[in-house]
């Protein structure tokens, strides 16, 4: 039987890897290199916005940290083919946020929360953690997304993104990384493991 890995599965760990080890995959998705205060990592946690916290879903999928000015550049990555046309992005992704327990937390998506579309306060900073350290996460982002789903935006309209927000398509971060031979051999280094242990015997 073979079992069906989606890009989406592992897009993380993926770009995260890609930019850490190619300055033409770094220039393609950032439009630069990284600085030598900078560090890549994935999946990090937001931890504060207007006084209020987060919930553990809310994550910056790849993160660029400057550990000397505290600051944070968030990648997003929508990697998927279904419901990513423009009408059906905008209801996802771009319905705003809101709170709740107790106005204590913020609800909404991490594409309205990095657009920072809130009513109440788009005017206050984002703040993620890594290793006990807050980083002010910044108001420019990018959005990264595949180009059959970036050709249908063209096609008929582009979603409601600010100008905050840059879009990047996959297909051409993977070319900047020397094309199939080298993103293949990526791949199989990510995913190579003893699935046994991990899912069975844990």
């Amino acid at each position: 039987m073979t079992i069906a890995l989606q890009l989406e599965h592992v897009g993380e760990p993926l770009v995260s890897q890609m930019l850490k080890t190619s300055k033409q995959a770094r220039q393609t998705l950032l439009a630069r290199d990284l600085a030598t205060a900078e560090e890549v990592c994935c999946e990090l946690p937001l931890s504060e916005w207007n006084a209020r916290q987060f919930d553990g879903a809310h994550r910056i999928d790849v993160a660029i940290l400057d550990r000397t000015q505290l600051k944070c550049e968030a990648v997003e990555l929508k990697l998927g083919h279904a419901r990513m046309t423009s009408g059906a992005f905008n209801i996802r992704f771009l319905s705003g946020t809101s709170s709740s327990h107790g106005n204590r937390r913020v609800k909404g998506s991490m594409v309205s929360i990095l657009e920072r579309l809130s009513t109440d306060s788009s005017n206050q900073p984002i703040e993620a953690r890594s290793n006990g350290r807050r980083y002010i996460v910044q108001r420019n982002w990018t959005l990264v997304i595949r180009k059959r789903v970036f050709e249908k935006w063209q096609q008929a309209t582009t979603p409601q993104l600010s100008r905050s927000c840059r879009i990047v398509l996959f297909e051409d971060v993977v070319e900047s990384y020397r094309g199939e031979k080298t993103f293949n051999k990526l791949v199989s280094e990510l995913i190579r493991g003893d699935y046994y242990q991990e899912w069975l015997c844990s």
